[in-house]
């Protein structure tokens, strides 16, 4: 918001709201998560509540304030709850990607936060749909265009790749499925929850394995520290181990408790054994495959980009980094993950890497082009822009959850984007999660048959039906078909299990949802200029200079000036402004803060400033001169709740009038924009006027059909004569 808008948000921490202070008495722009908002100690909330009210609240990634029948409210849900029924949020923005869980009582809960007189889950359903229009508005990425028609968005390029294990590797992972099966066994010896823990735990060894042996053998190790009680060992292994948890997998909860030590569960009787047996053999493995196969790609297709890669685990992240630095060097990559934090291998007098960098220092030297390679876990799969000079995204492991794939993608399949986005994908053929994989890729191009059929979006359409399953639900199809050999069985298995995933259950509920939503389409905004930054700025420089200031043009195309003395009654507005610049396509040097626009805190006082001149005359270079009149209803006097209309006068040296008549004045205004003229009017225009619009009540006999009584004001003068 500051980059762009020059807007100053609070970030809010716990540390800054204290029991006796007045925090929310003295900020009014704050940028909060709602996972830190939500929990309420040291009265928290008592404070928030009876502060002043809050005129917009705005909600990202809206679909984590979810509510159902069993699970009741989340507690981010609570807190927006609790912030409208103390009147504290008088108007609510939720965004969201999958508003639709696949439950109506979650997705009309979810409405009923952005309007709770008019959705209610215990309503209506169907009268509830009818309203959608009016507060659910819904755009497609690959169809959204700039004020010109041209699409923002460029296609995505998948290549998939396949690869080999080594017979080390191999050794290692067909060890890994017994203990894996074995645990299963063990787990159904079980009752109820200890059960269901084993299993989970199983399920996130299993996630982690597919992922790199690098990974599943940090995780046994920090297993084997916990049994041998080496508490320096384990804390070390810790360390390395952390990393993001997805608030809605139960297996990462599980896996983190079960490592940490807060479960006691066991996960098979000879647990120990298989440990040191798999410690072993993945001792042996001395390259990794996957990570050679990586390379390969790199140096024959993309020899000369930058790559993107994305991760789930750290440990998968340092081995990739490793090995890049030892083909391109060390100071080639850089990284992202939830602690800001990473471990490398030993150097060379025997101690750890330790390499500490903040997620938004990594993105703006991958951004600026100072380091060629980033690789990241999921903590850079919401909410960072990384498309600046990339355009390559390399899946090091595929996530069971298919929407995480999209999220990744959506790093640099974004605004401002100049290049179709190439994405590789990894699998071994031999492994059961690849023959599973396919099995998922089958069923997703059914879907998106489905809705080819029915929409001109299906993409957009199938990521709504991946945001309605549970997280879960993909965790049983990977876990459960591993323990089936037989492809026939286990595509047999498969058809059933996925039965009712994208069916026309599905289909209709989207259908329903998208069908009663409103689209936000350029097309039918008759009124609203088709113009972008360049058109602002001879606007933004006259109106410097009407302000007695002299503004510089440089020769890179940027300005320089002194603010004007009534225009620094802001936060945050500088003495002087350097380098503005009135283009979107940004040059290496040049900064996305010193794009000068709408919303730019200068612009904005170059508008009240012009707000406030009484006389509207424009001299240009034209034999002719124009006389702009706004068409309003009489009867109201109110322009907003009618169509805007204009006659224009065009008048000759004779004072001969033709007469033009438009709903939309902006094309001629930017015609007389590039007319501009430096003369001083030397004629008195009274008479001129009066003579013009004695003649206008004739002319707007013609709007009687769309107005009661039409009354007309002079608008704007554009005066010519050489």
């Amino acid at each position: 918001m500051w980059n762009m808008f020059k807007i100053n948000l609070e970030n809010y921490s716990t540390v800054v709201d204290y029991q006796n202070g007045n925090y929310w008495d003295t900020h009014n722009q704050v940028v909060a998560s709602y996972y830190t908002l939500q929990a309420d100690s040291h009265d928290r909330h008592d404070r928030l509540f009876s502060s002043p009210p809050w005129d917009l609240v705005i909600v990202d990634e809206a679909h984590h304030m979810n509510t159902d029948e069993k699970n009741g409210r989340t507690l981010a849900y609570q807190l927006l709850e609790k912030l409208e029924k103390y009147g504290k949020a008088s108007s609510r923005l939720l965004f969201t990607g999958t508003p639709h869980r696949g439950k109506e009582f979650g997705f009309l809960s979810l409405m009923k936060l952005v309007e709770p007189g008019v959705f209610d889950p215990k309503k209506n359903k169907e009268e509830q749909y009818k309203e959608l229009s009016n507060y659910l508005i819904r755009n497609n990425k690959q169809n959204t265009t700039d004020m010109k028609g041209n699409l923002l968005f460029k296609p995505i390029i998948q290549h998939p790749e396949i690869f080999s294990y080594s017979e080390e590797e191999t050794d290692f992972y067909n060890t890994m499925t017994e203990f894996i099966s074995s645990g299963k066994a063990y787990a159904s010896t079980l009752d109820g929850e200890k059960n269901n823990q084993v299993v989970l735990v199983l399920i996130a060894l299993q996630k982690i394995a597919s992922s790199s042996i690098a990974a599943i053998k940090s995780a046994l190790e920090t297993r084997k520290a916990r049994f041998e009680k080496k508490e320096a060992e384990l804390r070390n292994s810790l360390d390395q181990n952390a990393d993001e948890v997805d608030d809605e997998d139960k297996s990462y909860n599980a896996f983190n408790n079960f490592i940490s030590g807060n479960s006691p569960l066991k996960l098979m009787e000879n647990e120990i054994e298989y440990i040191n047996k798999l410690l072993s053999l993945a001792d042996k493995v001395k390259e990794e495959s996957r990570i050679i196969k990586i390379i390969k790609i790199i140096e024959e297709k993309f020899p000369n980009e930058q790559v993107l890669f994305f991760t789930e685990y750290k440990r998968t992240q340092a081995a990739m980094i490793n090995k890049i630095i030892e083909v391109f060097g060390d100071r080639s990559v850089g990284f992202i993950n939830g602690d800001n934090k990473l471990f490398l291998k030993l150097d060379e007098s025997g101690r750890r890497i330790e390499l500490q960098k903040s997620r938004e220092d990594s993105a703006n030297e991958f951004n600026a082009g100072k380091i060629r390679f980033l690789v990241s876990t999921e903590a850079a799969g919401e909410g960072i822009d990384l498309q600046e000079k990339c355009h390559v995204l390399i899946h090091i492991d595929l996530p069971w959850n298919p929407m995480r794939l999209h999220q990744r993608v959506g790093r640099l399949n974004r605004y401002g984007q100049t290049k179709p986005v190439n994405v590789v994908s990894l699998r071994n053929p031999d492994t059961i999660e690849s023959m599973i994989w396919d099995k998922l890729e089958d069923k997703l191009k059914s879907i998106r048959t489905a809705f080819t059929a029915v929409q001109e979006e299906p993409e957009d359409l199938f990521q709504l039906v991946l945001g309605m399953e549970d997280p879960n639900f993909y965790d049983k199809l990977f876990f459960t078909g591993s323990a089936i050999k037989d492809r026939e069985k286990l595509s047999n298995w498969f058809n059933a299990e996925t039965q009712t995933f994208g069916g026309e259950g599905a289909i209709n509920t989207i259908q329903k949802m998208i069908g009663n939503a409103a689209k936000f389409n350029l097309a039918g905004l008759d009124g609203v200029p088709r113009l972008d930054l360049p058109d602002l700025e001879q606007f933004f420089v006259r109106t410097v200079k009407l302000a007695n200031r002299r503004i510089t043009k440089e020769q890179d195309g940027s300005y320089s000036f002194i603010t004007p003395d009534d225009w620094k009654d802001g936060y945050g507005i500088l003495d002087k402004f350097d380098k503005l610049i009135f283009k979107r396509k940004l040059e290496s040097i040049e900064k996305t803060m010193n794009i000068c626009g709408v919303g730019h805190i200068m612009f904005t006082k170059a508008l009240e400033s012009a707000s406030k001149f009484e006389d509207n005359i424009c001299l240009i270079n034209s034999d002719d001169s124009y006389f702009v009149y706004r068409i309003y209803e009489k009867i109201t006097n109110n322009a907003t709740i009618v169509k805007n209309h204009y006659l224009v006068a065009k008048c000759n040296k004779e004072e001969n009038i033709s007469w033009i008549s438009s709903i939309n004045i902006f094309p001629l205004l930017k015609d007389f924009r590039e007319m501009t003229s430096k003369e001083e009017p030397k004629e008195n225009l009274s008479e001129t006027i009066k003579f013009i619009e004695s003649q206008i009540p004739q002319q707007i006999k013609s709007y009687e059909s769309e107005f009661e009584l039409p009354g007309f004001e002079l608008f704007s003068i554009f005066l010519g004569g050489k």
